[in-house]
């Protein structure tokens, strides 16, 4: 059952008045999520119908579930996370539960602030603070739906790529081989020597940039296989006197195979590498009208940043080391 918040005792007919100056959908959805408790969509959707806002299950399940992530409301829509902040305000439960329904915000376009008259809560209509983010795009609809199939497809464009870059490279070294009077079946297992071989140190490589341990051996050895795939495959077509043009067809389906493998799996571990601090923090973020006009100036800029990384790393890395008393 849907409830209404302690907070939200408040005349019908005041919430309609917010709900009217409100410019659009979302922000409507947005204000009942601050009057719902627990804010599910479900309950969003019902208490908007209550006051003759009818709205799309699909549209308003997105905004929801944006406005709970950025107040860190878990998907139940009841647990929240315990963050730092939190348990400081958890150790500051005296103050007057007058005061918190004062301070309440509610994050809309043109909101409705809650005032205290004789302990009863009254919805006054105030303008926006400039600091508050205009939405100029409307929100698509389903925008989980959308990010699943352009996920698909990158997935089936890569696999796609990989599967004819090895091909080409199996077909490559097995024509080498057999120039050589190496067997049939001996010379067709060549490319698993090497670009196989390459892959399965290139996925243990990121298994141990996910772990605690070093994958410098595997990424070292992934590297001289990588090479040697490319040296026989280059000299495949040097060999038959193709020229440097197809020299460069032939090796370059290897490195490409095997780098973008490498790159699908160094995305699905990211999130694991960064907590283990794998992953270097980014750059500032520097426009390209900035670069044009003062280019001297932003090269400066990212030096000074990445040598105050750098110091910041090193005495983080030496304090972490015991030293003899």
């Amino acid at each position: 059952m849907v409830s209404v918040s302690p907070h939200a005792d408040v005349l019908d007919a005041d919430h309609a008045a917010a709900l009217d100056a409100l410019p659009g959908v979302a922000d409507k959805i947005r204000y009942a999520c601050a009057w719902v408790d627990p804010p599910t969509t479900a309950g969003v959707r019902a208490w908007l119908a209550g006051h003759g806002v009818e709205t799309k299950r699909s549209y308003a399940s997105s905004v929801v579930s944006k406005w709970r992530r950025e107040r860190g409301v878990g998907d139940t829509g009841n647990l929240v996370r315990l963050t730092p902040e939190l348990l400081a305000e958890l150790d500051a439960l005296g103050r007057d539960p007058v005061e918190e329904l004062a301070t309440v915000e509610v994050p809309v376009g043109e909101r409705a602030s809650v005032a205290v008259v004789d302990e009863v809560p009254v919805v006054a209509r105030v303008e926006a603070p400039v600091r508050e983010r205009v939405e100029v795009v409307a929100e698509r609809v389903a925008p989980v739906a959308e990010s699943r199939v352009l996920r698909w497809v990158a997935t089936a464009a890569w696999l796609v790529v990989v599967v004819v870059a090895l091909g080409i490279s199996w077909w490559s070294l097995f024509d080498y081989a057999r120039s050589f009077a190496i067997p049939t079946p001996l010379a067709a297992t060549v490319s698993l020597v090497f670009d196989a071989a390459a892959l399965i140190v290139a996925g243990l490589a990121q298994r141990y940039a996910s772990s605690a341990g070093s994958g410098a051996g595997p990424r070292l050895m992934m590297l001289v296989l990588l090479a040697g795939s490319i040296y026989l495959n280059w000299e495949h077509a040097a060999s038959k006197g193709y020229g440097v043009q197809a020299s460069i067809m032939f090796a370059a389906p290897a490195a490409i195979g095997i780098v973008l493998f490498e790159l699908q799996m160094a995305w699905r571990s990211r999130v694991v590498r960064r907590a283990r601090g794998r992953v270097a923090p980014p750059l500032p973020v520097i426009g390209a009208w900035r670069w044009v006009l003062h280019p001297v100036q932003n090269l400066m800029t990212l030096w000074i940043v990445g040598r105050a990384e750098g110091r910041a790393d090193r005495a983080a890395r030496l304090a972490r080391i015991p030293r003899e008393s």
